[in-house]
C-alpha cells in the first residue's frame, strides 16, 4: 500500500489556516498556527535557517511566548520554482517549512500517522534476561474528559509520570538482583468518561467530547508504551472494556458488548504499532462480545475484567467474590484465575479474594468525582498499582503510587 493511501486512510486531524492576503503560493504562508500547532515558512532563501526558534519569534505577535512552541526541525519541506523578475530574466525561488507544535497541549501532538512514524523510530533490541520475573503496571479509569478536581489536565500529568516510575522500578529491580524478564500491562476501561448516561449532570460537566476523549488516550498511552518498548523488554498489553466505554443512550448500552471505545482505542494503537513494526509490544484483545478475558504470565492464569458487571454484596471485594464464584462454577475461563485485575471502583487494593486467587482492585489516575464523593462518601487518592510476578511466587511484590486529590475550598462572602 503507498504511504500516501496509508495517510489518508488514518489522517483524521488537519490544522486549521489562517486566511491572509495570498503573497505566496496556497500552504506556503508564512506562518500559520492553531491551538495544536501549525507551521512556519521562510523568506525566499538559498538554505533553512540554523535557528528555527529564533526565526519563529520574530513572526510571533507580541504578547505570545516562543518559549510555548516548539519547532521540528526534522523534516524541513522545501518548495523550489523559478519566477519571473522582469526583462525576460527568471530566478530560482526557494521557501523552506516546518511544523510548530504547541507544549503545553503535549497530547494533541499526534495523530495515527504520527504514532506510526514515532514507532517507527523506537530502537528496540532483543535484550537477554535470564529472570522468571514480570514487571506488571495497571492502568484503569482514566475517565478521560472528567472535569471534577484537577481534571483532565491533573489526569494527563499523573499518566506523563508513569513511565518515569517503571523506569525507576526496573532499575531498582535490577540493583536488588532481580531482573525483570517481560512487562505486563493490564488495562481495565473506563480509559474514557463517556458524554452521558452514568451520573446526574455528567452531560453538562464533561471537558472534552467524546472524540478528543478517544484521541487523548490513544495519544497518551501511546507515549506510555513507546517509552516501555524502549527498555528493550518484551512488553505485553492486555485490555477489557468498562462501562464508561459503552455508547448509551437513556442511560444503558444500546448497540453490543463489543462496542467499547475503551477496546478500540487500543485496538488502534496495536494495529498502527504493527504497521510500524514495534516487534516487542503485543496485545490481548477481547474476543468479540466478551467483556473479560484470561492470558498467561510466567506460567499463571491472569484475568482481566472491568467489575461493573458484579452485582450483589455489600461491597466492592463482596460483589467481586460472588460474581468470581459464579464464574468458576459456570465454567467460564475466568474463573480459573490465578490472579484477577478490576478497575471500576476507583480504589486500589490487593488481597486474597478466595482459595488461591489474588485480587487486584486497581485504582484511577482522575480525581475525586464530585457527584459520587458527596453522594456515596466514595472519594479516594488517584493511586496507580504495580508488582512483580514470578514462576514460584505468583505476586511477589505489590507497590502502589498515591497522589493527593485536590480538596474543595469553602469560600465566604464578606
Amino acid at each position: 500500500m503507498e504511504s500516501s493511501r496509508l495517510d489518508d486512510l488514518l489522517n483524521t486531524v488537519r490544522d486549521v489556516e489562517v486566511t491572509r492576503a495570498k503573497k505566496r503560493p496556497d500552504g506556503w504562508e508564512p506562518l500559520v498556527l492553531s491551538e495544536a500547532g501549525g507551521y512556519i515558512t521562510t523568506e525566499p532563501s538559498a538554505t533553512p535557517p540554523t535557528d528555527w526558534t529564533d526565526f519563529l519569534s520574530q513572526l510571533l505577535p507580541d504578547g505570545m511566548n516562543v518559549s510555548d512552541y516548539e519547532v521540528d526541525d526534522t523534516n524541513v519541506e522545501m518548495r523550489a520554482w523559478d519566477g519571473n523578475i522582469g526583462n525576460g530574466e527568471t530566478r530560482r525561488f526557494y521557501y523552506f517549512k516546518a511544523k510548530i507544535r504547541r507544549k503545553t497541549l503535549a497530547f494533541e501532538r499526534r495523530n495515527i500517522d504520527d504514532i506510526i512514524a514515532l514507532a517507527r523510530k523506537t530502537r528496540t533490541r532483543k535484550l537477554s534476561v535470564d529472570s522468571d520475573r514480570a514487571y506488571w503496571v495497571h492502568l484503569t479509569d482514566f475517565q478521560a474528559g472528567q472535569a471534577d478536581g484537577d481534571g483532565v489536565a491533573g489526569m494527563v500529568h499523573r499518566l506523563d509520570e508513569l513511565a518515569d516510575i517503571v523506569r525507576a522500578d526496573l532499575e531498582a529491580l535490577k540493583q536488588a538482583k532481580k531482573p525483570v524478564a517481560e512487562i505486563f500491562v493490564p488495562i481495565t476501561g473506563d480509559l474514557v468518561e463517556g458524554i452521558d448516561g452514568w451520573y446526574a449532570m455528567q452531560r453538562f460537566s464533561v471537558q472534552l467530547d467524546r472524540r478528543d476523549q478517544v484521541k487523548l488516550v490513544r495519544r497518551l498511552v501511546t507515549e506510555f508504551l513507546l517509552q516501555l518498548a524502549e527498555t528493550n523488554l518484551p512488553v505485553r498489553v492486555a485490555v477489557v472494556p468498562g462501562n464508561h466505554g459503552e455508547n448509551r443512550l437513556d442511560g444503558k448500552a444500546f448497540t453490543s458488548l463489543n462496542d467499547n471505545d475503551d477496546v478500540a482505542v487500543i485496538e488502534q494503537i496495536a494495529e498502527a504499532f504493527a504497521i510500524a513494526k514495534v516487534k516487542n509490544v503485543s496485545f490481548v484483545i477481547p474476543q468479540r462480545d466478551r467483556i473479560h478475558l484470561t492470558t498467561e504470565v510466567q506460567g499463571w492464569i491472569v484475568g482481566l475484567t472491568h467489575g461493573h458487571v458484579a452485582r450483589g454484596g455489600s461491597s466492592p471485594e463482596q460483589k467481586i467474590l460472588n460474581w468470581f464464584e459464579r464464574m468458576a462454577v459456570s465454567r467460564d475461563s475466568i474463573g480459573s484465575s490465578d490472579i484477577l485485575f478490576t478497575g471500576h471502583y476507583h480504589s486500589g487494593k490487593w488481597s486474597q479474594l478466595v482459595g488461591d486467587t489474588d485480587w487486584i482492585q486497581g485504582g484511577t489516575l482522575s480525581d475525586t468525582s464530585a457527584w459520587f464523593s458527596q453522594a456515596a462518601g466514595l472519594a479516594s487518592d488517584p493511586c496507580v498499582l504495580r508488582g512483580t510476578i514470578t514462576r514460584t511466587q505468583k505476586l511477589e511484590s505489590v507497590m502502589p503510587h498515591r497522589w493527593p486529590r485536590s480538596k474543595p475550598e469553602t469560600r465566604e462572602i464578606a
